[in-house]
């Protein structure tokens, strides 16, 4: 198949950036995420252009928060 774009011209982009030592799992609203972890969602965000909707601080289902709406109206 045939590539949008050719993988030898590629150069790699390196960002460092923040990460964060406190324990997220038991974070239940979005206002509680570290103010690292909140720049590294934006800085995905705004990389990707496309908005994130669900951020899992753990393994369970219960520990999901749902930062915005998942299905927009149209």
């Amino acid at each position: 198949s045939h590539l949008p774009y050719r993988l030898e011209t590629a150069e790699p982009c390196y960002k460092e950036l923040n990460g964060w030592k406190r324990d997220i799992s038991s974070i239940t609203n979005q206002d509680e995420l570290p103010v690292e972890l909140t720049q590294y969602v934006q800085f995905i965000e705004d990389e990707v252009g496309i908005p994130i909707r669900i951020i899992s601080v753990g393994p369970e289902r219960k520990q999901v928060l749902f930062t915005g709406a998942i299905v927009e109206s149209q």
